[in-house]
């Protein structure tokens, strides 16, 4: 069997977050309210966003572990992030290398405890509805070939994490990927469920979050100035349609030129970042967006390279779900 601790944020990206001769990473967790701050140095046992045996299970009585196949993903990812990060840039031709931060990426979205909470909870409200409706006991137990219901959970999440990169990897290769970047003082967070997503609630899809919805976007953090945005293709369209909305207007002789032409430059310049592949210094209330959504979809923890976690206990303050990860809300409302 494998190692007995396992991550699910890998070390290389709580490194990324570290500073000091100590390689300290900050967090804060939402279960206990407090701050804390943890070695990543290699001489160091790291215990945050980790837990016990968490890709093990067993097939007809034969131990099975997805470790060596993570670990073997990781190493690639940590070498495709270290490239962009020094180059500031995405390559034009990094197909290949593209392609393995996708699998990365795709995994890491199933992965994480965030990820088994959210299904643990809907199973069990599901389990609650259907136990009211009076379905028999045995229609609730496992497969013999999985055994215990223990190890078939454990067995469930191992499938859905080894099937991720096959399912949910073309997908992210679809939208369009380009590099933000924010400064030292204000550092972008990453929490414990690191990739995250977004979709304007007032936008075409109503907010919904699958991969496949209209106006997704997902945000991944390479490191406290660095990050990965992936933007709905239709978002490109929208802005190349604004960009040719001010040309006629110009053409046209209306509106005021000098406001429009700022307005188009600014557009193109967007437009042009996303296109070559290049940075996008975003503003302080874009790493604030960010940063929230980070904190919103951690299920335990969140890392900073500062020790500033004001915006954090606000968030709590607020609303005390933000205390765990997000849920699924099922739409008829039966459970």
């Amino acid at each position: 069997m494998s190692e007995p601790l396992q991550h699910y944020v890998p070390k290389f990206m709580l490194r990324r977050f570290s500073s000091g001769r100590r390689e300290l990473v900050h967090a804060f967790d939402k279960h206990q309210n407090k701050i804390f701050a943890f070695s990543t140095s290699k001489k160091s046992k790291v215990g945050v966003a980790a837990e016990r045996a968490i890709y093990d299970f067993e097939f007809q009585g034969v131990p099975m572990t997805l470790e060596p196949a993570l670990s073997s993903l990781e190493t690639k990812a940590a070498e495709v992030t270290a490239r962009v990060i020094a180059a500031q840039a995405l390559p034009p031709t990094w197909h290949e290398e593209k392609a393995i931060l996708a699998s990365f990426m795709a995994v890491q979205l199933v992965r994480t405890k965030a990820t088994m909470a959210t299904f643990d909870d809907l199973s069990s409200r599901m389990e609650g509805v259907f136990r009211a409706e009076g379905a028999p006991e045995e229609f609730f137990q496992p497969a013999p070939l999985v055994g215990s219901k223990e190890n078939a959970r454990q067995a469930h999440y191992a499938a859905m994490i080894s099937n991720a990169s096959r399912d949910w990897s073309p997908l992210l290769l679809q939208k369009v990927w380009h590099l933000i970047k924010t400064s030292d003082e204000i550092p972008f967070f990453m929490g414990d469920h690191p990739v995250v997503r977004f979709n304007d609630p007032n936008a075409e899809g109503s907010g919904k979050l699958g991969l496949a919805s209209i106006g997704v976007q997902l945000y991944f953090p390479l490191s406290p100035t660095l990050a990965l945005s992936l933007m709905c293709p239709t978002y490109l369209e929208m802005m190349i349609d604004g960009i040719e909305r001010i040309d006629r207007l110009l053409v046209g002789g209306l509106g005021d030129h000098r406001l429009l032409r700022a307005q188009q430059k600014e557009i193109s310049d967007i437009v042009e970042a996303l296109l070559a592949g290049s940075m996008t210094e975003v503003r302080p209330e874009n790493v604030e967006h960010f940063n929230s959504l980070q904190v919103l979809e951690a299920e335990r923890y969140v890392f900073s390279v500062k020790n500033d976690f004001a915006m954090v206990r606000e968030m709590i303050q607020q609303d005390d779900s933000v205390r765990r990860g997000t849920r699924f809300v099922e739409g008829s409302g039966h459970f």
